[in-house]
């Protein structure tokens, strides 16, 4: 029983989702979940079908990978045959044409497959497969969704042929049925021991930056100290670990933070510090003119960038605690946030957000606009909003 190698089928990518049958799903490179506008909050996945290439063959084990699932439930049915050809009318179907048949709806699509129907399974990640035999093998996730919970199904893999630890017994332990109460008993160890198997032999893999899956970047992120890093999505942890080793020797200065905060917003940012402000305060009105706008702190930091980059309070707070980690230790920050208008007495810089030179007609059709800037006062209120977000 143990003499064939354990083999796997692996569907993990969009391209694995894209020839399967989906019905109210949507998928990407990450994996599969419930639309969120679909009927009765209901998707249905039905996999492409898996061909061992062996006449009865025996499946060992369905292993899901699900993130978020909050009790959310879903049912998983399997299927398996040697034969995968029915009878209608005299004329032979075969249910690879059921399930690519575009114009036949899923409750007909079930209805042809129940004849090869094995297992059914409720809200189980990892589902034993002994009795289950057959050269091929599908199956079909049916996942709900619930209030604001997203459940992903972000992999499936199918382990065959059939093995157990019961076979290095001697033949009094084995018994005529072949699923006795110590064969399940013991493959709950053994499926222990072959997910730790494969852990350590896909250890190699994980450490790749280019193919390490989002939640082994975040746990590489902590190896450079990055905190939070579940506010970076997939693609900037990448970019993040790629150059981690540069941007580790300058965090904690000047040129680090202007890196860190491109990373984020992938556009560029501009760092004022006290002290470059100090030339321009010989006058009474530039002095009170600077301190209004950037204050009168010494020890005091201001990363401007445009809102563009931020426009959200939600990426305005994430920015905010990513340049709090990796600013100087000493120093305190304000994150000012520039809208691409002028405004007299405000934050308005030159070639940042206030170009001079772009001619606009006034019109009443709807097409064109007066510009708009605020003189006075009213920049006051721009700016404390601003420092507000």
């Amino acid at each position: 029983m143990m003499k064939s190698r354990l083999k796997y089928f692996m569907l993990n990518k969009a391209l694995d989702f894209k020839r399967s049958f989906m019905e109210n799903i949507e998928f990407d490179q990450e994996g599969i979940w419930v639309k969120e506008d679909s009927a009765e909050n209901r998707g249905v996945f039905i996999s492409r079908i898996l061909d061992s290439q062996e006449a009865k063959m025996e499946w060992h084990r369905l292993v899901l990978k699900v993130e978020g699932e909050n009790n959310a439930p879903y049912r998983i049915t399997v299927y398996a045959a040697d034969d995968l050809t029915r009878h209608s009318k005299g004329e032979p179907i075969h249910i690879k044409e059921v399930l690519n048949a575009s114009d036949m709806n899923l409750e007909t699509k079930q209805k042809w497959m129940k004849p090869f129907e094995q297992r059914v399974e409720t809200s189980k990640k990892d589902i034993l497969l002994h009795g289950i035999s057959g050269r091929y093998l599908w199956f079909m996730i049916e996942m709900y969704r619930q209030a604001d919970t997203v459940m992903k199904f972000e992999s499936m893999k199918i382990y065959f042929p059939r093995q157990s630890w019961i076979s290095y017994l001697p033949e009094l332990y084995e018994g005529a049925d072949k699923n006795t109460f110590l064969e399940r008993y013991l493959a709950v160890f053994q499926s222990l021991y072959e997910d730790m198997k494969d852990a350590v032999r896909e250890f190699p893999f994980r450490l790749d930056v280019e193919s390490s899956s989002k939640d082994f970047l975040m746990w590489l992120a902590g190896w450079i100290d990055i905190a939070d890093s579940y506010m970076w999505s997939q693609e900037q942890l990448r970019r993040l670990l790629t150059d981690g080793v540069y941007l580790y020797k300058i965090r904690g200065t000047r040129k680090g933070v202007l890196e860190f905060v491109k990373l984020y917003t992938g556009g560029e940012a501009y760092l004022v510090e006290y002290h470059q402000l100090e030339p321009f305060m010989k006058l009474e009105i530039q002095t009170k003119l600077l301190k209004q706008l950037y204050g009168n702190e010494p020890c005091t930091m201001f990363v401007v960038v445009k809102e563009k980059e931020v426009p959200t309070i939600r990426e305005y707070k994430t920015l905010l605690r990513i340049i709090e980690e990796v600013k100087p230790a000493q120093m305190e920050l304000k994150l000012i946030v520039v809208k691409p208008y002028i405004f007299l007495d405000g934050h308005s810089y030159m070639g940042i957000n206030s170009v001079l030179g772009s001619f606009r007609p006034f019109a009443l059709d709807g097409q064109a606009l007066v510009s708009f800037t605020a003189i006075g006062s009213n920049c006051a209120d721009i700016n404390s909003e601003s420092e507000e977000r």
